[in-house]
């Protein structure tokens, strides 16, 4: 039993390392967290198997008469040093904060998007459902569900949003996970920027952070304190109403817009998205604008999109 532990806690341990330094360094991802999870928690098992086998060491190690036992004031310095590392990463002092703040995610959150934690999403082939919850319930308040073209080969670039009236956006409500930690993305296999796929949302993104796609200052933008933003006050039945954009990108096109306004006052409970325009850029238009020309646009990649809302 002996042998198998410390095999199996050294293979562990490896894994644990391996995902531990890839969570660090890199963005975000579920399988790598997945991994750590898992044998983290096999980890604790078999650490715990080790300490039981090693009951008499300790309590060797703790005895005042045992040959071997530990000074009083190397245990207390022990302690002590465990305690202050809890109580840095517990309240985000050194030197955790300066361990934390060369991470991936400190280093890169200008270009880190996450949706609203009341926000649910699933995609099934041609089929993407997104629901937004009413904040300390479980009830849905927004829904929206997009049935694609049977005839697309692969799962196309998206974003959806809502918007006030006067142009900002209130909330992001899904973003592409490929596209959601870094504005350098692997898209069907080939690099690219964030903002080339999806170009209309990325300018309005850039002008709710003031932060544009090379990660500079946008000082024309109107940037938010700490990029949060909430639908939660447009989910009721005096609340103003908003709009709801989701841009598709296709492999070889232009991205395309659908939209539909929402109003929790009206009685009617489901909406059509319309097909609004492109990101097919004119010759001086300002660069991320909305074509408005449905007639330029070649692939509509959506046989139908419905905005379900609740009061």
């Amino acid at each position: 039993m002996r042998h198998f532990v410390n095999i199996a806690l050294l293979l562990c341990f490896a894994t644990l390392a391996t995902s531990g330094i890839m969570s660090y360094v890199l963005p975000f991802d579920i399988d790598t967290a997945r991994v750590h999870i898992i044998f983290g928690l096999a980890t604790l098992i078999l650490i715990g198997l080790h300490l039981i086998g090693k009951g008499k060491y300790f309590k060797a190690v703790l005895s005042s008469k045992s040959k071997i036992s530990l000074p009083k004031k190397n245990l207390v310095l022990i302690v002590v040093i465990w305690l202050a590392l809890l109580i840095a990463s517990l309240m985000n002092a050194s030197p955790a904060k300066q361990i934390i703040s060369q991470s991936y995610e400190s280093r890169r959150a200008h270009e880190i998007v996450r949706t609203n934690p009341l926000m649910q999403s699933l995609n099934e082939k041609n089929i993407h459902n997104s629901t937004r919850l009413k904040e300390n319930t479980e009830d849905k308040a927004l829904a929206i569900h997009l049935n694609f073209n049977s005839e697309l080969e692969s799962a196309p670039a998206m974003a959806i949003w809502a918007e006030s009236k006067a142009g900002t956006i209130i909330e992001n409500i899904y973003l592409s996970p490929e596209l959601a930690y870094s504005e350098e993305v692997s898209w069907n296999g080939k690099k690219t920027q964030r903002h080339k796929l999806l170009p209309i949302w990325r300018q309005r993104y850039t002008l709710l952070t003031g932060i544009d796609p090379d990660g500079e200052l946008d000082l024309m933008s109107g940037a938010t304190s700490s990029h949060t933003f909430s639908l939660e006050k447009y989910l009721k039945s005096d609340g103003d109403e908003y709009v709801v954009f989701v841009e598709l990108k296709e492999e070889g096109f232009d991205s395309v817009i659908y939209s539909t306004y929402v109003d929790h006052s009206e009685k009617k409970q489901f909406r059509l998205l319309e097909l609004t325009g492109s990101s097919l850029q004119t010759e001086g238009a300002p660069k991320g604008s909305l074509n408005y020309d449905t007639e330029s646009i070649k692939n509509a990649p959506l046989d139908l999109g419905l905005v379900e809302s609740q009061q």
